[in-house]
């Protein structure tokens, strides 16, 4: 659903609708400067980080940076302005953790099967700014399918059971392993010829092969959406090809905070489990993105209170986090690498399945 943050809607319905949905879209939060801003901070972090200009870099290739509001400040007044952060506040709390922000480029060519980000049992909130802002033309949306991000939650198991994340595809499309579903559609590549109704089918279309799902628009060059990472979601290639390019942060509750209630919010697990699903889950991306970084006053800052920070310690044996009101949460990595897998990926995702999912993640 998208809103427009100078009408009437009160932040608890919005908090409401993001926490039962897993997804919202403001729109008027960005103003042509900004967005002139935004691109040429887009240009900025392509020379710095790739030492390539945009323009310089292939249709087909994609790439991911990490730790991006610590270096560019005019990527961190976007994500902590007042009028962002009372969206955050609201569903997440007045202690409410930065966990990190990123620039992505987007393949224009194949982007991401339906998939999950993360698995944890805390809600979380990744704000992104789209730069694709003139596709005139068919798909580019971000597909998810609503209340998938409840993890632990019956219909989001059921789901569960035919995604192939965190493993591999053995077919296209990500939601049809194990023959639990019927064969649906992959949004996500192209192959050979494009078949232009597999971008232009949305939700109630009738069709064979469409899983229900939302489209959320990103062309509103205005707009923040803000959509929960642990939903099952995927992005759409378009018609003319243009990539995606996307600015985006991290945030979720402090499983400390008094202003959060889990029981609130249907969570059954309590504060001290909730901060080691945290670990885990932060142990995962910081491995596998290569940004082991911490964010307390002698680390990388954004510019944020302290209050919003963490102090994470990754060691080759050992993995901490202490937040800011003092709390710390260790566990142990003993065995990490020799876990199942040909990748650090696989090999992180096996250990973490093993010690907090029970294997409910393969």
């Amino acid at each position: 659903m998208k809103f427009f943050h100078n009408e009437d809607v009160s932040l608890s319905a919005i908090s409401n609708f993001f926490h039962t949905f897993g997804f919202f879209s403001v729109g008027g939060i960005v103003d042509a400067a900004q967005r002139q801003s935004m691109s040429a901070a887009a240009a900025d972090i392509a020379i710095s980080r790739r030492k390539r200009k945009l323009s310089e870099i292939p249709l087909n290739e994609g790439f991911f940076e990490g730790s991006i509001c610590e270096e560019f400040s005019l990527v961190s007044d976007l994500f902590f302005s007042d009028l962002v952060s009372k969206y955050i506040q609201s569903s997440l709390g007045s202690n409410f953790i930065y966990l990190g922000s990123d620039f992505s480029v987007f393949s224009a060519l194949k982007t991401q099967s339906w998939h999950r980000d993360w698995w944890l049992g805390l809600p979380v909130m990744k704000v992104g700014y789209y730069l694709n802002t003139s596709l005139d033309g068919l798909g580019g949306e971000l597909r998810v399918i609503p209340g998938s991000q409840r993890i632990g939650d019956s219909y989001s198991a059921e789901i569960q059971r035919a995604l192939a994340w965190p493993a591999k595809k053995t077919r296209v499309g990500g939601l049809n392993e194990r023959d639990f579903f019927p064969l649906n559609y992959d949004y996500s590549c192209i192959s050979g010829s494009l078949d232009v109704r597999h971008i232009s089918l949305n939700a109630g279309e009738s069709s064979p092969g469409v899983v229900p799902h939302v489209s959320i628009s990103v062309v509103d060059p205005t707009q923040i959406v803000c959509f929960d990472p642990r939903i099952i979601h995927s992005g759409t290639v378009s018609l003319p090809l243009r990539r995606r390019i996307m600015f985006s942060a991290l945030f979720c509750p402090n499983p400390f905070d008094e202003t959060f209630d889990p029981a609130a919010r249907g969570i059954s697990q309590s504060r001290g489990e909730l901060a080691k699903s945290l670990l885990q889950t932060l142990v995962l991306d910081r491995i596998v993105h290569s940004t082991i970084h911490t964010y307390h006053k002698e680390g990388l800052r954004p510019k944020l209170s302290s209050n919003h920070l963490i102090d994470l310690r990754i060691s080759s044996d050992l993995a901490a986090i202490t937040f800011a009101q003092g709390q710390t949460i260790e566990m142990s990595l003993d065995g990490i690498y020799e876990s199942p897998g040909g990748t650090v990926q696989e090999k992180v995702w096996s250990f973490l399945a093993k010690i907090s999912c029970g294997g409910a993640l393969v």
